[in-house]
């Protein structure tokens, strides 16, 4: 920064022209190009930015505001012109948005006229249906007078002839069938009319439909337009206010330059003031730097002391994983030596054995010897009361013999008196080893419980030691935090140290120049500005870091009281340690002395082993006989989900027919008032046979139904005498005494059943013999509708009307009859479904209660 920045700025300023040149042959393109306007509008905002800087900046204003005041003039009148093409620009937005509202307008008015057709055309074709939906109404209405027409025509022929009244209606009728014929022909007429306008106006819409998406695009368009354009001027306008804000802004800064170029001759004089304050805020800063230090070379010795304190809590955790491994390797050799002692045990009552057998041989040959010395002996007495020589000889080698007998007979004497010593020692080894051996059982039985206990002491203290280790590690990353902060700020003050230096040399080399030259005053007072703003950044800086440093002693020392707490954890843990250990020692001693005891329970558990084989037998014997009834259950549940089905079917066909029944009587109940209302109005038989045509299309249907009906007790009939096969079978027969013999509720219950499927087929038979009744009356009404078609008198009539309704009478109360013979049916079937249902849940409760015994034998 200084006298060399002047050439980037020439070198600029030619940039800023060549740009400008630019600007005006991108303005002379078309106006369509969206792009170039705004780059044409942010080029205009930042030369004009870009002037104000290198105003800013200019070392020397003196020299250069003529060079700057011409360029700006120039510049100004660029401006200018761009400002009028602007104008242009605006005068056509202005217009299109005019085309655009008189488009609008058009386009409203079309909506309107569309909107008024669509109108019209929904009336028309509301018109064109109601006169549709009239067009069958009448045709029946005159196919329905033509029927009356004929039929009374039919009448006259058979009859007598007709009466005034009925040539009066005849007229009517006629008059009203040729003017309901005039009003169906001018009907048809309007409707085609009507079809052909309709034809045409659809055509109209469609055009209409075509124009108004052809307006709505070109709308949308002209709105995008004018949008685009809207965006454009705004964006020109924003343009127009920034080049007239950096306007004034470098007038005004030229007035300032003037201004401060007086000020900072004044001004030099209390920088160089600030210079020193600045290089006493730099000692500070150092001292402050080596107080910082010393901080972080005590905080690195603290570190390592927890370090340190660390690894050795770790190492002693260790040594206590190692210490519990050994000793549990100790109590394997424990009971590895237990096992060897009920080894050596088992061969020391063998050695007794043997050394029992053996005493019993020596006792044997001691009494064998015993009886060859007496007989030496008198041998020895006869031959020494003689006096031969040779005897003598033979009494020498005797007495020789003698003594050898009697050194083997102490000899053999030793070994039974040492064999009786052994073997009562090993009797006495064998009562101590065997009462040890009870104690030791015992004790074992304490130390396993005392081992239980230290085990879960052992998980409770690893648990804490993990919890200890992950505390540890969470103080390691507070620490290697710290570690990364101090390092960061080390990093910062070396930073600020260059700078403060670099600060240093530049103030060092400002003051020369001072010295030395006041050209440079404009570069100098912004450099010192700069410096300024370092220095107070600086300071903030040192606020932050001293802020932070305050942060880092505070976890510091709450890292020294987590250590501290740490340690007294560690410390209880060393007690708790020694105390387990002792405990171990005792354990061991206690479980030495209960693998003897252990081994007495052999015995024992071999018992247990072999009540432990006779509860398996029967428990085998028990799930046998569990498998047996279960197969009978299934076979049973079979039986009666079958029934079920059935008896759903049989309740599902007798509602149907219940329903239908119901049916039917309404239809009898609509007869009877058809045929009062015939009684009541004999002047309207031609009403009364329409009415009566209705009814027997619908007795038509009805015959359907009953003939589907019939057909369903046809198929129920056939099934009821299949399942009469089935349950007469001898297989069925054998299942049924079985059920009789083993299950006598289940076997009522399915005769109940039986019987009630009987019942059924009895009802069906029943019902087939109504409806064969049924439809003998039809055929005596079809016979009385075609005796009543012809002349007959009012006596007849009423007469049959009487017969008819007591005909329908007698079949209302049987049918009443069977109504109440099928709910009773469906109420015992209810109450059979019921108890099967209380039958499968005391089943599923034996079958629970059983399977519980089994677990319960089982475990």
């Amino acid at each position: 920064m200084g006298f060399d920045d002047r050439p980037d700025v020439e070198s600029s300023r030619h940039g800023g022209d060549d740009a400008f040149s630019g600007v005006f042959a991108m303005t002379a393109l078309p106006d369509g190009d969206q792009s170039e306007d705004i780059a044409v509008s942010d080029f205009v905002g930042g030369e004009f930015n870009r002037l104000a800087d290198e105003f800013l900046k200019c070392p020397d204003p003196d020299k250069l505001s003529s060079d700057l005041f011409a360029k700006l003039t120039s510049r100004v009148n660029r401006c200018r012109d761009l400002r009028a093409l602007i104008e242009d620009r605006r005068v056509r937005l202005l217009e299109e948005s005019r085309n655009c509202e008189i488009a609008r307008r058009e386009e409203a008015e079309r909506q309107g006229e569309s909107d008024g057709v669509m109108e019209l055309i929904r009336k028309i074709e509301e018109d064109a249906a109601r006169m549709e939906n009239s067009i069958p109404m009448r045709k029946e209405r005159v196919e329905e007078l033509e029927r009356e027409i004929e039929e009374t025509k039919r009448l006259i022929a058979l009859g007598a002839g007709w009466t005034e009244d009925q040539r009066g209606e005849r007229a009517k009728l006629s008059d009203a069938i040729e003017r309901a014929r005039s009003e169906a022909n001018e009907r048809n007429a309007n409707l085609a009319d009507l079809r052909s306008r309709l034809g045409s106006m659809e055509t109209e819409v469609e055009a209409s439909i075509r124009r108004r998406d052809q307006s709505i695009e070109s709308l949308e368009c002209v709105n995008a337009r004018m949008s685009e354009e809207q965006e454009k001027e705004q964006a020109v306008l924003l343009q127009c206010r920034e080049m007239e804000r950096s306007k004034s802004v470098l007038t005004e800064a030229l007035r300032v330059a003037e201004i401060d170029l007086s000020e900072t001759r004044a001004e030099v004089d209390v920088r160089t003031k600030n210079s020193d304050d600045c290089e006493r805020e730099i000692e500070d800063l150092r001292k402050t730097r080596e107080s910082y230090s010393g901080e972080f070379e005590e905080l690195c010795k603290s570190e390592d002391e927890v370090s340190k304190e660390l690894s050795m809590i770790i190492s002693e955790n260790g040594k206590i994983k190692a210490g519990n491994v050994i000793k549990r390797s100790q109590l394997d050799e424990i009971s590895k030596e237990v096992q060897s002692l009920e080894r050596d045990r088992a061969k020391t009552i063998k050695v007794r054995d043997f050394i029992d057998a053996k005493t019993a041989a020596a006792d044997k040959e001691r009494e064998a010897v015993k009886k060859k010395i007496d007989s030496l002996a008198v041998t020895t007495s006869t031959l020494e009361s003689t006096s031969i020589p040779l005897t003598r000889k033979e009494i020498e080698a005797l007495r020789r013999e003698i003594k050898r007998q009697e050194q083997s007979f102490n000899l053999v004497n030793k070994k039974i008196g040492l064999s009786k010593k052994g073997s009562t020692r090993v009797a006495d080894m064998i009562r101590a080893n065997e009462d040890t051996l009870l104690s030791q059982q015992m004790e074992l039985f304490v130390i396993k419980k005392a081992v239980e206990e230290l085990q879960k002491e052992e998980q409770a203290l690893v648990s804490e030691e993990k919890r200890d280790e992950e505390h540890l590690n969470q103080i390691y990353e507070v620490l290697r935090r710290k570690r990364q902060i101090v390092k960061s700020q080390d990093e910062a003050n070396r930073s600020l140290e260059l700078a403060m230096i670099e600060a240093e040399k530049v103030t060092e080399q400002r003051r020369n120049e001072c010295d030395n030259a006041r050209e440079g005053h404009n570069a100098e007072s912004k450099f010192l500005i700069n410096l300024r703003g370092e220095l107070s950044a600086v300071k903030m800086e040192l606020l932050t870091y001293t802020s932070q440093l305050k942060s880092m002693k505070d976890d510091i020392s709450r890292a020294d009281d987590l250590v501290l707490k740490e340690h007294a954890n560690h410390k209880a843990v060393d007690s708790e340690r020694q105390h387990i250990e002792t405990d171990i020692a005792a354990c061991q001693k206690i479980i030495s002395r209960l693998d003897m005891t252990r081994n007495v329970n052999g015995s024992v558990i071999i018992q247990i082993g072999h009540e432990i084989d006779g509860v398996d037998q029967q428990r085998e014997v028990l799930r046998r006989n569990y498998k047996s009834t279960m197969n009978k259950k299934d076979i049973t549940s079979a039986l009666l989900v079958a029934i079920e089905v059935e008896h759903h079917k049989i309740c599902i066909a007798v509602e149907n027919s219940a329903g239908e029944m119901l049916g039917t009587m309404n239809r009898l109940h609509q007869l009877e008032g058809s045929l009062e209302s015939t009684m009541a109005l004999t002047n309207k038989l031609l009403d009364d046979k329409k009415r009566i045509e209705v009814l027997i299309e619908s007795q038509g249907k009805q015959k359907e139904n009953l003939v589907s009906l019939e057909n369903d007790l046809e198929k129920q009939l056939f099934k009821n005498s299949d399942l009469s096969v089935e349950i007469g079978r001898p297989i069925n027969v054998h299942r049924w005494r079985f059920l009789r013999d083993k299950a006598p509720q289940q076997y009522s219950m399915l005769e109940c059943i039986c019987n009630r499927q009987r019942q059924a087929i009895q009802l069906s038979q029943r019902i087939v013999h109504q409806t064969s009744n049924k439809e003998r009356n039809e055929v005596a009404l079809s016979k009385l509708r075609e005796t009543v078609s012809c002349h007959q008198s009012v006596d007849d009539m009423k007469i049959h009307l009487y017969n008819l309704k007591s005909e329908v009478n007698a079949m209302d109360t049987e049918i009443k009859v069977f109504e109440k013979e099928l709910q009773e049916r469906i109420d015992q079937a209810a109450n059979l479904s019921k108890k099967i249902l209380q039958l499968e849940k005391k089943l599923m409760d034996l079958k629970t209660n059983y399977i519980v015994s089994v677990v319960k034998n089982d475990t």
